[in-house]
């Protein structure tokens, strides 16, 4: 465990750090209510007058919880009794991670918890110091911004920044004190000390939507409008993205987890598009993300396309199927909405075909004929495919608009 908690953070990691620990201690729980030291070994027990009030010894591993257990955190309470079950080896790095991790409050009941039960070590209590002065400095620096302070904000989350910076670096806290900073100058209108903080933040939090968003609007005041496009059509991007995949998988992505795409709201992407429109920003997405927008090709459509493809679609066969688009001036339809209606189109292949044709102006679905005999046969062993896809299309809903 100790040999985890060092790679993990040299890799900067440290919501996974206070993840694992939290793991460790809720896996150790369950030996409160059951017991290994039963008879003559109950003097022996290391922890004779445990009992659990906040801890769930299942937390990690129930399956009602919608968010994966690598992403998931204690409470401050439960906090308090999992520091208790942790090895004095792991604690340090429990502490550090917890202040990284902006729950200095945690931090703070963790310490007064370990104090009170006399668990001690030295690197705990330097733990502890940092936390109140982390605490102290970040309010001061607070207070300053909502009064409009902006120079002195930034100063005092610079020395807050000193004092978080001392472990490598990363997690949360060092990335909203960038953020932090960066808004200042920008209110300042210092527009390239801004950029460079948001750059920070988002090089500790690459997921970070809110500085991803604001960098976009310092390029702008900066005139440089291919930067400034770049940034918007990332921050819509990883919106997009998060619709379908609102979780990212364990140890990939990003290396904290707050102010997500996923948090982004319908209206907050309808304010940023109607942003770019102003500024004569397009929206640009991958070939394949923008054939299936713009069309609006059901999955049962886009397996089909798949199934031609490796049919036909290869060298020295002429029979294809493609999508030939009209050079024609149209608006896209609008991506985000709260409610879409669906429609169920057709029962075969050609009713699918035709619907797709009608709605769809300037683009045509066609089918060139004239298959090489040598080629036929394959084309007919697919054919059980065929059908396969035709029953799926039956039983699901049709055509997206």
């Amino acid at each position: 465990h100790v040999q985890k908690m060092k790679h993990l953070i040299n890799q900067k990691r440290w919501f996974e750090v206070a993840n694992h620990c939290e793991q460790m201690a809720a896996k150790a729980s369950r030996y409160c209510d059951v017991g290994i030291f039963k008879g003559d070994l109950q003097d022996s027990n290391p922890f004779p007058a445990m009992k659990l009030e906040e801890l769930d010894p299942d937390y990690f591993t129930r399956s009602d919880i919608v968010v994966p257990q690598h992403l998931r955190v204690l409470s401050t309470a439960a906090t308090r009794e999992a520091a208790s079950l942790l090895p004095k080896e792991i604690l340090p790095y429990y502490v550090t991670s917890l202040r990284l991790e902006d729950r200095c409050d945690t931090a703070l009941l963790v310490g007064r918890f370990l104090r009170k039960t006399g668990k001690r070590v030295d690197s705990i209590d330097q733990e502890w110091e940092k936390v109140n002065e982390t605490i102290k400095l970040r309010e001061e620096g607070n207070i300053f911004f909502r009064r409009g302070e902006f120079d002195r904000a930034a100063s005092l989350y610079k020395q807050c920044l000193q004092v978080c910076s001392d472990t490598n670096t990363g997690g949360q806290i060092n990335a909203v004190l960038h953020y932090n900073r960066g808004r200042c100058f920008y209110a300042m209108s210092q527009e390239q000390d801004a950029c460079v903080e948001f750059t920070h933040a988002i090089s500790i939090h690459s997921m970070y939507s809110n500085a991803i968003l604001q960098r976009a609007r310092c390029h702008i005041q900066m005139k440089d409008m291919k930067k400034a496009s770049a940034n918007f059509n990332r921050y819509l991007t990883l919106v997009e993205g998060a619709r379908e995949h609102p979780y990212p998988p364990p140890y990939k992505g990003s290396d904290c987890f707050f102010d997500m795409p996923s948090d982004v709201t319908y209206r907050q992407v309808e304010a940023v598009k109607a942003e770019m429109k102003k500024y004569n920003i397009d929206f640009i997405i991958s070939n394949q993300k923008r054939s299936n927008a713009q069309f609006g090709l059901s999955s049962f459509t886009q397996k089909l396309n798949v199934m031609f493809t490796e049919m036909c679609c290869r060298k020295g066969v002429d029979n294809q199927v493609v999508m030939n688009e009209q050079p024609q001036d149209r608006q896209d339809p609008p991506r985000y909405k709260e409610t879409e209606p669906r429609t169920t189109n057709g029962s075969n292949l050609r009713s699918s075909i035709s619907s797709i044709n009608s709605r769809t102006p300037g683009t045509k679905l066609v089918r060139f004929t004239g298959d090489p005999p040598s080629r036929a046969a394959s084309i007919r062993s697919r054919s059980s495919d065929l059908e396969v896809l035709q029953s799926e299309f039956d039983t699901k809903d049709g055509i997206d608009p």
